[in-house]
């Protein structure tokens, strides 16, 4: 019984590729969850996969897997130990390792007990080195400082802007050894984008700068930037977006119930940290974010189209005369 694939991959689009190969050449259905799925259609993708009476008994998933699912998993298989970080592929951490092969076997589950290995033959080593490590001794907690600090803060630089008074405050703030300022780049870059609306206290600028975006995402950010825009004016903050009848027929408007989804949430988000006057369509978008979670969850579903990459355009794998050869380990390539 081939139970769970769990991908460790450099885009959602390799994801489907998994996906559709295994439907394509084996009696199998797959269920897909990964990072950028609202948590509505990731449930129900596990309710799918973890449903004993259907014929869903792959869950092709990201690294994400580990975290926050009760799944019934007897098999954890990594098609990947290596993974983008923003700057360069790199190992996949041994505790991260240790976080998604535990999915497998889990007490209380149907599986009891769990298996794990690794598509790449070259990958088993790293594999067995990860299980074998200890788990790492938390020495030190995040902190990160409320709105009141920051305002008190504020008032020994009353004419710089906020991006830069949160530099400001990373430059002279003293934790000791137990405690670590928490890494800001995306706050420091929604403050920046934010810069041009006008009219705003601090304490709101602030509220917009904590609001979930994903900032590698245009549409997302330019809808932060309106709701911004339009709270600045002292009126009421629209929706302003439409959502689509039918399920996603290419990865390009799979990205684009994933963008709507997130926009929704943000809305929502805002109506709890600002006037309910200000942001009024808390129904609405409540309702429309059920309606698109339900179309993502048929889509994925139904997804049956040749993956587009969601990164840059990579070189396709090249063919010999006796058909693709299977690339090596990642993991080997780039310890070298």
């Amino acid at each position: 019984m081939f139970d769970l694939v769990a991908v460790s991959l450099l885009s959602q689009g390799e994801i489907f590729e998994v996906k559709m190969a295994i439907e394509k050449h084996t009696t199998h259905r797959c269920c897909v969850i990964y990072g950028a799925l609202p948590p509505e259609t990731r449930r129900q993708q596990a309710n799918l996969f973890n449903d004993q009476d259907n014929e869903f008994d792959v869950l092709v998933a990201s690294d994400g897997v580990g975290m926050g699912l009760n799944l019934n998993i007897r098999r954890v298989v990594f098609y990947s130990l290596s993974k983008y970080n923003g700057d360069k592929i790199v190992a996949v951490p041994a505790s991260q390792v240790k976080q998604i092969a535990g999915r497998a076997g889990r007490r209380g589950s149907c599986y009891p007990d769990g298996l794990t290995s690794t598509l790449h033959l070259d990958d088993l080593d790293y594999l067995i080195e990860c299980l074998k490590e200890p788990y790492e001794e938390v020495k030190k907690v995040g902190l990160f400082p409320f709105f009141e600090q920051v305002e008190l803060f504020a008032g020994q630089f009353p004419n710089v802007t906020f991006c830069q008074l949160l530099e400001k405050f990373g430059e002279n703030c003293r934790l000791d050894g137990s405690y670590f300022l928490c890494r800001h780049d995306n706050i420091k870059k929604v403050a920046k984008m934010l810069e041009k609306v006008q009219g705003i206290s601090l304490e709101d600028r602030f509220n917009f700068c904590f609001a979930p975006v994903n900032i590698r995402d245009p549409k997302a950010m330019y809808h932060l930037l309106r709701f911004a825009s339009v709270y600045s004016q002292n009126v009421q903050v629209s929706i302003a977006m439409g959502i689509p009848k039918g399920s996603a027929k290419n990865d390009a408007e799979i990205l684009d119930l994933e963008t709507k989804h997130q926009v929704l949430s943000m809305y929502l988000w805002l109506s709890h940290h600002f006037k309910e006057e200000t942001f009024p369509y808390v129904k609405k978008a409540e309702e429309m974010a059920v309606d698109v979670a339900d179309l993502l969850g048929k889509s994925l579903v139904n997804a049956c189209w040749k993956p587009e990459s969601r990164q840059a355009k990579k070189s396709m794998p090249q063919e010999k005369e006796e058909g693709y050869q299977r690339p090596r380990s990642l993991i080997k390539l780039h310890e070298k």
